[in-house]
């Protein structure tokens, strides 16, 4: 039985689904990597090779709805290229709006470390900014934030 949905969100090669207006359709499987609406894809670049991220990570994918007229998907991971030494370890920040259909990418820390434990927890502040907070599994005991721009994913301090 196949799912027909308006809008099927992948993230990182696993899909994280906000899916309005679902219900079950009679017929054959579908094939695979099927899609039932627009795939985005936000790896794949050589800047942003792929993602890794925690299986307990809680939230993998927030929303910041401080615009309601483009509430925003945002979400961290840690890259993992095997070719590329300079895109091993890298905590990068993924956001997309749903009603713009414009996203990006930003590194928050280069070579944090290649371990999934490193992704930063996300929260969404009353005022539009977003916080990250994230730290080096078994490596130190340090524990770095860093504070997004009002409103606007794309700047970090």
């Amino acid at each position: 039985m196949t799912m027909n949905c308006k809008k099927i969100v992948a993230v990182a090669g696993i899909a994280a689904s906000l899916a309005v207006g679902c219900q079950r359709m009679p017929g054959p499987e579908p094939e695979a990597d099927y899609v039932a609406g627009t795939l985005i894809q936000f790896t794949g670049e050589p800047a942003s090779p792929n993602g890794a991220w925690c299986w307990f990570q809680g939230e993998r994918v927030i929303g910041n709805t401080h615009d309601a007229g483009d509430p925003v998907l945002m979400f961290t991971a840690v890259s993992a290229s095997l070719s590329d030494e300079k895109e091993q370890g890298d905590l990068d920040f993924y956001w997309y709006g749903l009603s713009s259909e414009q996203g990006g990418v930003v590194e928050l820390h280069d070579r944090l470390g290649q371990d999934d434990h490193n992704v930063a927890a996300l929260f969404q502040l009353p005022n539009g900014q977003t916080l990250a907070a994230y730290a080096r599994h078994n490596k130190d005991t340090n524990t770095y934030s860093r504070l997004s721009n009002h409103d606007n994913p794309a700047v970090w301090s």
